[in-house]
């Protein structure tokens, strides 16, 4: 077992352990919720907040977590956990008609739009046309971060010295690509950012 494999692994087993217990809350709220007489702000506020967190944890497990040999992922997850990761002035959308792909893939492709919603400090669109042999990104934005270092960590380059937790998605992406002798291009401008990978 190589070190990714046990970091994947690692992150499975935090996911997984935290996702049962985040579970039961929400349970517990919507009981304390068909208890009351009257609707509660407060309940509400802590049910969504309950339920964005088990989302993204699920989105993290598939993103850093480990990836069984020709294990599938269902659609409805990965929709789920995107809806979930980015909201506000970012927004994800995903064109598809299948209703599974590879993990892998799906691993692939959110660590992809971790690393593109970095660069996007205005937020913008991002589409995604998937199959399950890979995908491509087209973001329309009005402004890209320049992270031309970073990026080079997904092509194999040198790692960013003192490289920060919030950026680890670089590093991680590259390693998987590098991995899965996958192909990724990547074209970025100013205002625009087109990313297509190929298993």
């Amino acid at each position: 077992m190589n070190k990714e494999d046990l970091s994947a692994l690692v992150s499975s087993r935090i996911c997984h352990d935290l996702i049962s217990p985040i579970g039961a809350i929400s349970n517990g709220v919507e009981l304390m919720q068909d208890l009351t007489n009257k609707p509660s702000p407060e309940l509400g506020l802590i049910g969504e907040s309950v339920n964005s967190a088990s989302a993204k944890l699920r989105y993290f497990r598939i993103a850093f977590g480990a990836t069984p040999k020709e294990s599938k992922l269902q659609m409805s997850e990965v929709r789920l956990a995107t809806g979930a990761m980015f909201q506000g002035r970012t927004v994800v959308v995903l064109d598809t008609a299948a209703t599974e792909l590879p993990r892998i893939v799906g691993k692939l492709l959110l660590l992809t739009l971790l690393c593109v919603e970095k660069s996007l400090p205005l937020g913008g669109e991002i589409r995604v046309a998937l199959s399950a042999m890979g995908f491509s990104i087209a973001v329309e934005c009005e402004r890209v971060k320049p992270m031309e270092a970073f990026w080079d960590m997904v092509d194999g380059g040198i790692v960013v010295e003192d490289l920060a937790a919030s950026d680890v998605q670089f590093i991680l992406l590259g390693t998987t690509v590098a991995l899965q002798r996958a192909k990724f291009q990547r074209k970025i401008t100013d205002g625009a950012i087109r990313i297509s990978l190929a298993l």
